[in-house]
């Protein structure tokens, strides 16, 4: 099975991501799942602790919201 998504949901995924990170640094935990700084540093390829890691994920949703001004428009398969 093939799920096609849109750059805006990516947008979204990684500002999602990003405010449970901010959770995080702030204290609070998820519970039973890894946490979003784990996930964040797999699905990106990020290193460093978690303000660094947040630091990172800030510019990678620039350059994201960035492209998207710019009618870059790509849709990309997952399987």
């Amino acid at each position: 099975m093939t799920i096609f998504v849109d750059d805006k949901l990516k947008l979204l995924a990684m500002i999602t991501r990003r405010a449970a990170l901010k959770l995080e640094i702030l204290g609070m935990k998820r519970s039973r799942a890894p946490s979003a700084y784990i996930i964040i540093k797999r699905a990106y390829g990020m290193t460093g602790n978690r303000t660094h890691v947040l630091e990172q994920l800030e510019i990678l949703i620039q350059q994201e919201k960035e492209a998207q001004q710019r009618g870059y428009n790509n849709v990309q398969p997952i399987k």
